[in-house]
């Protein structure tokens, strides 16, 4: 088995002003040229503008919390030219729960739950 791992990192600085970001994934190769993939986000606290309808954007900074988004992914091949891929996004379901009016407020982060990608299966 042969595993390749990269790893990045980031700090990030603008409006928002983020605390820190984080991203690491790894490849697994199998036997029959199989492989496994995993791969995990981190977004750390931001201070966002809030904005208000009748004040406009309000000077209060509002902190919204870290958060991890994980990935799996599997790939079988069937043929030299065809493949099988299954895949679980933000396997750990995290969701922003706080965003109202999509006009006027901030997205920080994910809106969509956890999705499965799996070939046949609705």
């Amino acid at each position: 088995m042969k595993a390749m791992m990269f790893v990045t990192s980031s700090l990030e600085s603008c409006s928002i002003r983020w605390r820190q970001c984080r991203s690491i994934s790894a490849r697994f190769d199998l036997p029959q040229r199989t492989s496994f993939s995993i791969q995990a986000n981190y977004t750390g606290e931001m201070l966002i503008q809030q904005y208000d309808k009748i004040d406009g954007l309000l000077e209060q900074m509002l902190r919204t919390p870290g958060f991890w988004v994980l990935n799996l992914g599997l790939t079988v091949p069937l043929s030299r030219r065809f493949d099988l891929y299954a895949a679980v996004n933000n396997l750990n379901d995290y969701v922003q729960d706080d965003l109202g009016d999509p006009s006027t407020d901030f997205n920080w982060g994910p809106l969509a739950g956890r999705s499965r990608l799996f070939p046949g299966r609705k």
